[in-house]
């Protein structure tokens, strides 16, 4: 039986893999500057410019291409689908990559082979070999929706429960409360039957594609007879199930008028006794209407599940022209036709609206701990902690209000490695894609091993800021009111002691400071930033490391740069930190009785940029933290040479394109590598024991292995482009 239903997997990794990849999108830039209570910002009027009219041959090449998706109807929510899982896995194989990873499983004594032949693998190779695909038809949104206010409204009842729970604690209360006790209030919620009524399961495909005709019919026979089972196996008394068989698809549907005959039948005094006599019955009343459909069959070439709330709801498109593939949102796909396409992923603007619309996360939740503490009378006064929840609601509304769902769509082929092409139709207004770039060339260097670039909105870095105000502030109110409950516990007890000693002591330091990177740091800087690290560092001068070490060792540097706005706004930041440091010092020399004095920073100036280090044993200026700036950028690195190094590629008239682009370059990487396993080999004994040694040796023809085989790979990169009212990410990962 095990054998029997191992296809299966790849339908539930499917499925896995569409829910979680809806939520994944590039992103754009609004300039809006929002008030408190600021409402949801709506898509402006002629953002969207008229796509052309599909081209019928370009939709017959898609077609081809893109597998299932020719047969769903028009006004498909989602799609998902992997092509020829077998064909990619070959040519893996073959690669330099593949054929290091297998001679390394060898080496520990294992065998692709075996593996790759083994009988229930080989049944896993047949389902995902060609292409496996998931879908959901129209009514998604609608029905997500549903599922997200389900949520919300158990996030709510949860916390207000968990409040209602501790503060009986507290109380000395000796009623012992279930914890999923919230259920029950939230079931008898008039918001919760109100969801309950409109929902419904939204039409979803599933399946895998077999040309072997003979394996197709085997497949379908499993599937079919897996409903047969479950409609057999209903008592005669407990009949729920009614069999389908049409157009090929058999299965099954749990009608909902049976279902509540049953339940009525079998008595739900417990249920009825929870939600009330009336509540129950409006949920009964409700769920008679409510059907679910499961159908398995095939089409065409492909093995397809099918369910829903309908049969009506299982629709094949008859030609592409017909299909999903010609709806307005899928043109972006057409470029690709000609593509071997390894991936295609979709969904619709509609449902990515409401996971936008949807996506604050503590609104509930702090509106249940205030119910729960308007209803307590154990946590004393809790105004001031009420007041910053509801707060915290404001500005968290405010922080995605700018936020706009849309469209999005991805596909993924083979061109000298993976490419990955995606469009966003939304937006995302905490990036800048429309500002030319000052530090566009800071990641173009030799040996640059990762680099970044972006540039920053700062009307939404502002409403983050406020957002992350808001939430410190509730942080710290509840350790606060917590620290005045009365409980007979030493975990308690010692973080009462910590709590008290950090409000008294440490509290008033820690605002200026934070009030100093808030205020004046953040409207020094610019609103461009960069990330590089290299491999041009050198060790630290430790006497434990060999002199041919430390001449020959490379070590990663890493560099976070800014442009600047205001210089003297980051003085002034830099002066009320070093005054805040220099009296938490006193506080902690008083603590401990031994005087800690401050440490006074080098300071060094080339060619505009003043650099400050502090002495620290065994650095020196390819080797050591520092912070350097000039009248246009901030550096905070681990190396003086390389922040020298990378200000020379600042540029004062920004040219670089307007985009945000990040790389990870894999040559450097593996030079490192080989740097370092050269190292370890020529000075094993200065730096591992005997037995360490052994190990290492041991180690070595892997390491050299896996270092050969990364010489196939060239880069990693992601490029996210505005183009017209979409967002264009490309993702690449190449190969030599």
């Amino acid at each position: 039986m095990k054998q029997r239903t191992y296809f299966i997997l790849p339908i539930v990794a499917a499925s896995s893999l569409m829910l979680t990849s809806c939520d994944k999108g590039s992103k754009e830039v609004v300039k809006e500057t929002l008030p408190e209570g600021a409402a949801e910002v709506q898509k402006p009027a002629g953002t969207e410019a008229e796509a052309p009219a599909p081209q019928v041959d370009r939709i017959d090449a898609l077609a081809k291409a893109a597998g299932f998706a020719q047969y769903l109807p028009k006004g498909a929510d989602a799609f998902w689908a992997f092509y020829d899982g077998a064909g990619i896995a070959k040519q893996l194989r073959g690669s330099a990559l593949g054929q290091g990873i297998e001679e390394m499983m060898e080496a520990e004594g294992g065998s692709l082979e075996d593996f790759l032949s083994d009988p229930s693998f080989q049944q896993f190779a047949d389902v995902a070999g060609e292409e496996v695909f998931m879908a959901m038809g129209d009514d998604t949104a609608e029905q997500t929706e549903n599922l997200l206010k389900a949520s919300m409204a158990s996030n709510f009842h949860q916390f207000r429960s968990l409040v209602e729970i501790f503060g009986m604690t507290l109380s000395g209360s000796d009623e012992v409360i279930d914890e999923e006790e919230y259920l029950k209030d939230w079931a008898k919620d008039p918001k919760t039957l109100k969801v309950f009524e409109a929902s419904k399961m939204p039409p979803m495909y599933l399946g895998f594609k077999v040309s072997d005709a003979d394996k197709r019919t085997e497949y379908v026979a499993q599937l079919q007879g897996l409903a047969s089972m479950a409609l057999e196996g209903q008592g005669e008394d407990e009949k729920v199930l009614e069999p389908i068989d049409q157009d090929g698809f058999m299965g099954f549907t749990v009608k909902g008028d049976l279902l509540v005959k049953m339940i009525e039948k079998e008595g739900a005094d417990e249920a009825i006794e929870v939600l009330g006599e009336e509540t129950f019955q409006q949920y009964m009343d409700k769920a008679k209407s409510k059907d679910f459909v499961m159908m398995a069959g095939a089409h065409e070439d492909y093995v397809v599940l099918f369910f829903g709330s309908s049969v009506d709801q299982m629709v094949f498109s008859k030609t592409p022209q017909e299909s999903f593939l010609a709806d307005k949102g899928m043109q972006f796909a057409q470029k690709y036709a000609d593509q071997k396409l390894v991936s295609a992923l979709y969904v619709s603007e509609s449902v990515y609206e409401v996971l936008v619309r949807y996506q604050a996360s503590f609104k509930d939740m702090a509106e249940g701990v205030i119910a729960g503490l308007q209803e307590s009378d154990a946590y004393g006064d809790t105004a001031v902690l009420e007041a910053l929840l509801k707060d915290l609601i404001v500005k968290e509304k405010n922080y995605y209000a700018p936020f706009r769902g849309g469209r999005f769509g991805s596909v993924a082929f083979l061109d000298q490695g993976l490419k990955f092409e995606t469009y966003y139709g939304g937006n995302a207004p905490q990036a800048d894609l429309k500002s030319k770039r000052q530090l566009s060339k800071v990641g173009k260097g030799d040996g640059v091993l990762f680099s970044a670039n972006w540039v920053n909105n700062s009307a939404q870095a502002e409403l983050g800021l406020q957002y992350l105000d808001s939430v410190g502030s509730v942080t710290y109110q509840l350790a606060k009111q917590a620290s005045g409950l009365k409980l007979e516990d030493p975990d308690f007890e010692e973080f009462m002691t910590g709590f008290d000693m950090f409000d008294n002591m440490f509290k008033a330091d820690l605002l200026k400071v934070w009030g100093a990177l808030r205020g004046d740091m953040v409207q020094g800087l610019g609103s461009e930033s960069a990330i590089v690290m290299d491999i041009g560092g050198e060790l630290p001068t430790m006497p434990m490391i060999p002199e041919e070490a430390l001449k020959e060792a490379k070590l990663p540097r890493l560099s976070y740069l800014s442009t600047v706005e205001d210089r003297s706004k980051l003085a002034a930041s830099w002066e009320t930190l070093n005054a805040t440091a220099e009296k938490s010092l006193k506080q902690v020399s008083e603590m401990f009785g031994e005087n800690i004095p401050m440490q006074r920073p080098f300071k060094s100036e080339s060619n505009g940029l003043t650099s400050w280090t502090f002495q620290i044993p065994f650095t020196h200026q390819n080797c050591i933290p520092n912070v350097s700036l000039s009248d246009e950028l901030f550096i905070l690195g681990t190396s003086s040479d390389f922040s020298v190094e990378l200000a020379k590629a600042f540029e004062k008239e920004a040219s670089g394109a307007p985009m945000a682009e990040m790389q990870f370059n894999f040559s450097p990487l593996t030079e490192l590598g080989e740097n370092w396993l050269s190292q370890l080999e020529k000075h094993s004994e200065e730096f591992m024991s005997e037995s360490e040694q052994s190990d290492f040796e041991e180690a070595i023809p892997v390491m050299k292995k896996l270092l050969e085989a990364s010489k196939g790979m060239d880069y990693i990169r992601s490029v996210s482009v505005q183009e017209g009212a979409e967002i264009h990410n490309t993702f690449h990962i190449k190969t030599q």
